[in-house]
């Protein structure tokens, strides 16, 4: 990665906790300042977050931005250079396909990342994590209860979801032993584009997924279980 440019890292699946982006790139436990030294990484996180006394001060300090498009474009279009921002593309409502050994994800109808880099010209760059579904059993709530009821109006709202994460022993929010890998791939270059109709957003939308594709495909017999029947999932 060129240090004189802005990335987008748009990072797949969410898991639980966005759990692979803040070990391998918000952490000082991973090797990213070896192997994209003069970068500087941020995670993009919703404002509700950022809101909660204490929490808000420890997520900032590691690293968070606010998720909204001045946060994103604050960085991306900083003449600094060398910032990196990680966008989880399928957001909150991700979670309920935090299966253990499945690569299930949301990207068909999220196109707006898309266009929010036509729009500043940044790199896109696909990032993978390997085992970040693994260290929960997410348990949700039953259709029909008033908790199903509830996480609907939550997700519409605000794109929570309720959920409870199962770990070791069946024990709430105790992950399990699991390795967590995470695989960046090639930076995809976006041109900036003053007038982007959807038809630009519909092939560079294209272009992006089929990237990702390439990018499981290749590294999956490496870290997944039964590679030869497990596939990226989009809906």
């Amino acid at each position: 990665m060129d240090p004189n440019r802005n990335y987008l890292f748009c990072n797949h699946p969410h898991g639980f906790f966005s759990t692979g982006i803040f070990i391998n790139f918000l952490t000082q436990f991973s090797p990213k300042n070896d192997l994209f030294p003069n970068l500087r990484f941020y995670l993009a996180a919703v404002d509700y977050l950022l809101m909660i006394p204490l929490l808000r001060d420890f997520l900032l300090g590691s690293g968070f931005i606010s998720y909204s498009k001045r946060g994103l474009a604050f960085l991306l279009s900083n003449s600094k250079k060398g910032n990196v921002v990680n966008l989880n593309v399928g957001g909150g409502e991700e979670i309920v396909y935090s299966v253990p050994g499945q690569y299930k994800i949301i990207l068909k109808r999220k196109k707006g990342f898309i266009k929010f880099a036509l729009n500043l010209g940044c790199c896109l760059v696909p990032v993978i994590h390997f085992g970040v579904n693994d260290i929960f059993e997410v348990s949700t709530p039953r259709p029909g209860t008033i908790l199903y009821k509830l996480q609907e109006w939550l997700k519409n709202m605000s794109g929570l979801t309720i959920a409870l994460p199962l770990g070791d022993y069946g024990i709430p929010f105790m992950p399990k032993r699991r390795p967590i890998t995470t695989i960046v791939g090639k930076a995809i270059e976006l041109p900036k584009i003053e007038e982007i109709t959807q038809e630009h957003i519909d092939y560079y939308h294209t272009l992006y997924i089929e990237e990702l594709m390439k990018l499981f495909e290749e590294h999956k017999y490496k870290y997944v279980k039964d590679p030869e029947n497990i596939h990226l999932i989009i809906v």
